[in-house]
C-alpha cells in the first residue's frame, strides 16, 4: 500500500472482500490501511453462511460487553464496601489494624480485578471491539435484521467454535452467566450502540406488525433520532391495528432532522383494543400506562421540525383522540398535508386544530394516491381549505374528491395565493366555477382539471367556449384575466367550439369532401353559426398566456378509459372543439414561444402537414405533440415529424382506448 490516503482509497475500491481479506493479513501496515475498508459497509456480506460468522462476531461481543459490565459493578460494590469500613475504622482509631485491613481488601479488588481481565483475554475478543468505529454502511433495518436471526438447528450453515474446545468451555460458562439469551433485536441495538459511525438510512419504515413486541419498540426507538422521513407500513391493511402511544413513543424520540411522516394504521385506545391479550402481548396496560406517563414528562429534547405529513389511511377510535391533539401540535412547521382516507374522528380532531397548530401550511393533496374513495365530506373539504391561516398556494384533488359548493366558495379565500389547483373528475366543477379562478389569481401558473387517477366513472370537468372567451359585452373585446403573465400549464376541456366542417346524420360523422381548390366547405369568417370567428376568438384567449409551456385541451393521453365507446358520446370522443390548424386561426399562438406540450387526444382536429410546420417553427422548445392518430388525414404529418424532429414526441390516444 502507498500509504497516500487518496491512492489507497482508489485500489481499495477495485478490491472485493476476498480480496480486502488476503490484504489485511500480509502485515500490520497493511492491516492499519485496508481494515477500514473491509468494514466500511456490512451490506456487501453476502451468503447465509457469512451473515451467521458476522451474527456470531456481535454475540460475542455482546458475552463479553455484558461480563464487562457485571465485573464493573462488582468492583464498585467492592469500593462501596471497602468507603464504610474506613469510616468505622476512622471512628475506632486504630490506624494500624485499618492500614492493614486496606492493603488485604486492596489485594482483594486486585486479585479480582485481575481474575476479569485474564477471563477477557482469555475469551476471544471479536473484532467488533476494536473495528466497530470503522463500520458506515449497514442495509435498511428490515434486511439487517436477517442478520441476527440464529440458524436453524438442523441448518447447514450453523456454526461450530473455531477457537478450540478449551475457549468453547469458557464461552458456555460465561453464556450461562447471562441470565437470558439476546434475541435479534437486542443484538441489533448492541450493535448500534457498539458503531456510532454508521450512517443511518434517512428512511426509516415501521411495521406495524412488529410494534407487538416492545423489543421491537425500543429498536426503533434507536433509529427514530436518525430519520427524516418516517412511515408506517403493515402486511395486512385492514388489520393494522396499534396502540398510540407506541406511535407517540418513536416520534417522542425523533430529532429536528425528522422531515416526512407517512402515517397508515388504525388507532386503537387500550381499553377498546379488541386485540390486546395480556397472555400474547409482552406489553401489558399497566406498562402502557407507565410509558404514556413518561412520555407526557419527557419531549423536552429538540423540536420537531416536519415538513409533510401524509395520512393515507387513518382511522382511529374515540380513546385515541388525545394522540391526534397531541401530534398535531407537533405540526407547526408542517407546509404540505396529505390526507387520503381518514375516518371523521381524525377528520374533525384536524380541522379544529389546523388554524392553530399549522400556520406554516402552504399546500394541501386531497385524496392520496392509492385509488380508493375518499370518505371527506364537503364541509370537512371547506374547512380544510379555509384552515391555513396565512393562505395556501397549491390544492390538488385526485381520486374521487369532489369540490362541491361549499368547497368551490372556499377556494376565494386563496385566491391571492394561489399558484397549483389541480381538481379533475369533478361533478359541480364547470367553465362558471372556473372563470373567477383564471380571472382573480395573480400567481396561479397551473390549472389542471384533465388528470385521472384510474376512475372510469367520473365526469370530465369541461368549459364551455362562451365562458372561456369572457367577452366584455360594452367594448366586445376580451375582459384581462389576472393569471395571463403567469400560467405555464393548462389542463381543460374547452367544449362548444362550432364546426360547420363536420355535419352530422343520424349519429354518423360526415367529413365533407374538399373543394378542388382544398379550401373544403364554406366557412367564411361572418361569425355566424357557419363560420370560425368563435375559434379565432379562443386562439386569441390562449394566446394571452404568454408563458405557457403545458397546452391540454384533450384527454390524459397517458391513461385508459373504458368509457369511451358508450352512449354517453359526450364524455368521450370530443366534436365540438378547435380544428388546430392555420386556416382556422392557429397562427393567433403565435406568443407561445415557451410551449413543450400539446395534447389534442380524442379531439376531431384537422392537424396536417401545414400545421406542423408552423408549430416547430414557431414553438421552437415543443417536445410533445399528443393526439395524432396514423389513421386519420394527420398521417403525412406524423411522418414529417418522425423524419424531422425525431426527437419529438407523438404519442397517440388511440393506442390507449379499451
Amino acid at each position: 500500500m502507498f500509504n497516500i490516503p487518496e491512492l489507497d482509497n482508489i485500489v481499495c475500491q477495485q478490491l472485493n472482500r476476498h480480496d480486502m481479506a488476503q490484504c489485511v493479513c500480509v502485515c500490520r501496515r497493511w492491516h492499519s490501511i485496508v481494515a477500514p475498508y473491509l468494514w466500511y459497509d456490512i451490506g456487501s456480506v453476502w451468503g447465509e453462511f457469512n451473515r451467521q460468522a458476522f451474527r456470531r462476531l456481535v454475540l460475542n461481543d455482546y458475552y463479553l460487553y455484558a461480563q464487562q459490565r457485571q465485573g464493573q459493578l462488582k468492583q464498585d460494590q467492592y469500593q462501596y464496601q471497602d468507603q464504610e469500613q474506613e469510616q468505622e475504622q476512622e471512628q475506632e482509631q486504630e490506624q494500624d489494624q485499618e492500614q492493614d485491613q486496606d492493603q488485604d481488601h486492596d489485594l482483594y479488588i486486585q486479585e479480582q480485578y485481575d481474575d476479569l481481565q485474564e477471563l477477557s483475554h482469555s475469551f476471544f475478543v471479536p473484532p467488533l471491539t476494536k473495528y466497530g468505529s470503522m463500520i458506515k454502511k449497514i442495509p435498511k433495518h428490515a434486511d439487517f435484521l436477517r442478520y441476527f436471526q440464529p440458524p436453524s438447528p438442523d441448518s447447514k450453515t450453523a456454526l461450530t467454535n473455531p477457537y478450540g474446545q478449551g475457549q468453547e468451555k469458557e464461552l458456555q460458562q460465561q453464556q450461562q452467566q447471562i441470565e437470558k439469551k439476546p434475541t435479534p433485536q437486542q443484538l441489533y441495538r448492541h450493535f448500534l450502540s457498539r458503531c456510532h459511525a454508521i450512517e443511518h438510512h434517512d428512511q426509516l419504515s415501521i411495521s406495524i406488525d412488529d410494534l407487538m413486541s416492545d423489543d421491537a419498540l425500543k429498536t426503533y426507538g434507536m433509529l427514530a433520532p436518525h430519520a427524516r422521513v418516517l412511515r408506517t407500513d403493515t402486511s395486512k391493511p385492514h388489520e393494522n391495528t396499534v396502540e398510540p402511544w407506541k406511535l407517540k413513543y418513536i416520534l417522542t424520540r425523533c430529532t429536528s432532522k425528522l422531515r416526512v411522516l407517512n402515517l397508515r394504521f388504525i388507532a386503537v385506545g387500550s381499553k377498546n383494543n379488541p386485540m390486546m391479550n395480556n397472555k400474547d402481548l409482552s406489553i401489558t396496560r399497566a406498562a402502557a400506562a407507565v410509558t404514556t406517563t413518561a412520555i407526557k414528562a419527557e419531549h423536552t429534547g429538540p423540536e420537531l421540525n416536519i415538513k409533510t405529513i401524509n395520512l393515507y389511511g387513518c382511522h382511529s377510535d374515540l380513546a385515541s383522540r388525545p394522540f391526534w391533539l397531541w401530534l398535531w401540535q407537533q405540526c407547526r412547521y408542517v407546509e404540505c398535508l396529505e390526507i387520503g382516507e381518514v375516518n371523521q374522528l381524525v377528520a374533525q380532531t384536524l380541522v379544529s386544530s389546523m388554524p392553530t397548530c399549522m400556520p406554516a401550511l402552504e399546500r394541501l393533496h386531497l385524496g392520496g394516491n392509492d385509488g380508493y374513495r375518499s370518505t371527506l365530506t364537503d364541509h370537512h373539504i371547506s374547512e380544510l381549505i379555509t384552515g391555513s391561516p396565512q393562505g395556501l398556494k397549491s390544492i390538488v384533488a385526485t381520486g374521487t374528491i369532489s369540490f362541491l359548493r361549499d368547497s368551490l366558495s372556499s377556494l376565494t379565500s386563496h385566491f391571492a395565493t394561489l399558484e397549483t389547483l389541480i381538481i379533475p373528475a369533478n361533478y359541480r366543477l364547470d367553465g362558471n366555477s372556473l372563470l373567477p379562478i383564471l380571472s382573480y389569481c395573480p400567481r396561479l401558473h397551473t390549472l389542471d382539471t384533465v388528470l385521472i387517477q384510474g376512475y372510469s366513472d367520473v365526469v370530465l370537468c369541461k368549459m364551455d367556449m362562451d365562458i372561456f372567451i369572457d367577452l366584455d359585452p360594452k367594448t366586445n373585446t376580451l375582459i384581462p384575466w389576472a393569471c395571463e403573465n403567469t400560467l405555464k400549464v393548462l389542463k381543460l376541456m374547452i367544449t362548444g367550439v362550432p364546426r360547420p366542417d363536420l355535419l352530422r346524420e343520424d349519429e354518423v360523422i360526415i367529413v365533407p369532401e374538399k373543394h378542388v381548390d382544398g379550401s373544403g366547405i364554406d366557412t367564411g369568417d361572418d361569425g355566424g353559426i357557419g363560420g370560425r370567428k368563435p375559434q379565432c376568438q379562443v386562439y386569441e384567449r390562449l394566446g394571452r398566456f404568454v408563458n405557457l409551456e403545458a397546452l391540454w385541451l384533450g384527454h390524459n393521453p397517458f391513461m385508459t378509459y373504458n368509457f369511451y365507446h358508450t352512449e354517453e358520446h359526450d364524455r368521450g370522443y370530443q366534436l365540438q372543439c378547435l380544428e388546430m390548424t392555420v386556416e382556422s386561426g392557429l397562427d393567433r399562438l403565435i406568443s407561445l414561444k415557451s410551449l413543450k406540450e400539446l395534447d389534442v387526444s380524442d379531439l376531431e382536429t384537422r392537424i396536417g402537414l401545414v400545421d406542423v410546420q408552423w408549430m416547430t417553427k414557431h414553438w421552437p422548445q415543443l417536445h410533445t405533440i399528443a393526439g395524432l392518430s396514423p389513421h386519420t388525414d394527420d398521417e403525412r404529418a406524423i411522418k414529417w415529424l418522425q423524419h424531422y424532429y425525431p426527437d419529438i414526441r407523438l404519442p397517440a390516444s388511440e393506442l390507449f382506448w379499451v
